[in-house]
């Protein structure tokens, strides 16, 4: 994957949190090749994550559990779960955002401004 504006070239996974400079979130547009098994499973000490499937197909195991992910799929992983992401036969094209749990302390409704 290439970000040219960026001057970066990684192979299935970009973060965005320095080039957007991100001050409460991490962001990451992941590209996962088809019948892929994520490097390594992990977990948290403080951030939720929250992926947003856009394209393909997968399976996210967390906590020993199997959740199949398609197009359109969302799902939120909470920081202590040890998960780790799979691609299927059509790949998997996802989003992922990390945020602190409990952080939350305005949305849409109570933090904006109508003007």
């Amino acid at each position: 994957m290439e970000c040219p504006d960026a001057k970066l070239t990684m192979k299935s996974k970009l973060f965005l949190k320095d080039l957007l400079k991100l001050t409460g979130l991490e962001m990451s547009f992941g590209v996962m090749e088809p019948n892929t098994r994520g490097p390594f499973a992990h977990r948290h000490k403080n951030n939720e994550e929250l992926y947003l499937v856009l394209s393909g197909n997968g399976v996210m195991e967390a906590d020993g559990k199997e959740y199949d992910l398609k197009e359109g799929s969302v799902m939120r992983v909470t920081p202590a779960a040890v998960r780790r992401l799979s691609s299927g036969d059509r790949g998997l094209t996802y989003i992922c955002i990390q945020t602190r749990k409990d952080s939350l302390e305005g949305y849409t409704m109570t933090d904006a401004e109508i003007l």
